[in-house]
């Protein structure tokens, strides 16, 4: 049996790439791919934070001790921040709940706050950068499932007693906790991803099945009021929202008030058989398609990764004798501009291939594209390699 080692977390600073190792955090040149730092940490990564402080602070959540010769899982206890600059761990801090360590499962960073969220099992806390704790999690009938930070604090809470709960999106004052406004979900939805901050945008999984991405989408106002539903019928689009979590859907985003997704893999045109799929949106402030649309062409796939500015920047999977790319897409015409091209090499594309782009964590800034893998297993065979991370530079 091949024990899978939980990896979970990178970023992409000016002069650094940081990946999650195993009981480590590891600083590398971004072109070189050279080692700058290594930081120790309690045990495996559990989570780290999307974002970073201005001056380079970042948050993650590890086991609270180094896994035995079995690898038995350890509980996911320490909130640690790291400064990135200079590769050193700050502080590391844990929140007892009725008698017992808090376990956390996703982690956030708002301005100064670090907020660190603990699915449906004992409620949230937050520290400030310093490490000063912000808040706990509230004994009571109450409690945070999960946070999304950024330019804003967005939670989910969860109220009321077992099998008769209700969900809660709510925008927070990042200093004290305090909600600013609440917009009630609807009775029986027991799920809700924020796909973005400011706006306010989440989504929630309304069929059996709760492993997917959202089958609906909302967009609320600034005084937290509803602007807009979005139906994603199922099987048509192709997005993916972690379980548990509140802050992990990839391959969605917004901007230019509008919410950009992928349409599932379907049948080309023409007559030999390929397989292709397109970015489509729609307005936060209707709720209806626009005209947007970015195609992947031939024996192709493409999906978004993030918005830069009015634009969005998105990933097309290599083809045949084709190297995957980052291309920017223009935020008015959809025009694309590629920006980055990987070498078509087997080795190369069979590399990206193991990686699953989609799934992992896709980083790309000025000119520089970094895969990295959340689950790192032993290779199957002596000459086969397995790695932690892919980058690539634009020439």
């Amino acid at each position: 049996m091949v024990r899978r080692q939980s990896a979970p977390g990178s970023l992409l600073t000016d002069d650094t790439y940081v990946k999650a190792g195993v009981n480590e955090l590891n600083g590398y040149d971004p072109d070189t791919g050279k080692e700058k730092w290594s930081i120790p940490l309690s045990g495996q990564t559990c989570a780290m934070s999307k974002e970073m402080t201005e001056d380079g602070i970042a948050a993650v959540v590890t086991e609270e001790a180094k896994r035995n010769k079995k690898g038995d899982y350890q509980s996911c206890t320490n909130v640690s921040a790291v400064d990135l600059k200079s590769g050193k761990k700050l502080w590391t801090e844990t929140v007892e709940t009725s008698g017992m360590k808090a376990t956390f499962k996703e982690v956030t960073i708002s301005g100064t706050t670090i907020a660190a969220g603990a699915g449906t099992s004992n409620g949230g806390a937050a520290w400030d950068v310093s490490g000063k704790s912000l808040w706990k999690p509230k004994v009571g009938k109450c409690e945070d499932v999960g946070y999304a930070g950024g330019d804003q604090l967005v939670a989910v809470r969860k109220c009321g007693t077992y099998g008769d709960e209700k969900l809660k999106i709510q925008l927070l004052d990042a200093k004290t906790g305090n909600a600013k406004w609440t917009y009630p979900l609807a009775d029986g939805i027991d799920n809700a991803k924020i796909i973005s901050t400011n706006p306010v945008v989440f989504g929630q999984d309304t069929t059996e099945i709760t492993a997917s991405g959202a089958t609906d989408v909302f967009s609320l106002g600034g005084n937290g009021k509803l602007r807009a539903k979005i139906s994603l019928e199922e099987g048509k689009y192709d997005h993916d929202c972690g379980v548990n979590v509140v802050n992990d859907c990839t391959s969605i985003t917004v901007g230019n008030d509008r919410l950009y997704v992928p349409t599932r893999q379907h049948d080309g045109s023409g007559e030999s058989y390929n397989r292709t799929n397109e970015i489509v949106s729609f307005s936060l402030a209707t709720g209806k398609p626009t005209s947007d649309r970015a195609v992947a062409g031939d024996n192709g796939e493409i999906f978004p990764i993030r918005m830069d500015g009015g634009n969005v920047l998105a990933y097309k999977a290599h083809g045949y004798q084709k190297g995957a790319q980052v291309v920017s897409l223009d935020g008015k015409t959809m025009k694309e501009t590629k920006l980055l091209e990987t070498p078509s090499s087997e080795a190369v594309t069979d590399a990206i291939s193991g990686m699953v782009p989609k799934s992992n964590e896709l980083l790309y800034a000025e000119g520089r594209l970094f895969i990295g893998k959340k689950l790192l297993s032993r290779p199957y065979t002596k000459g086969e390699k397995q790695y932690v991370a892919l980058g690539f530079v634009a020439k």
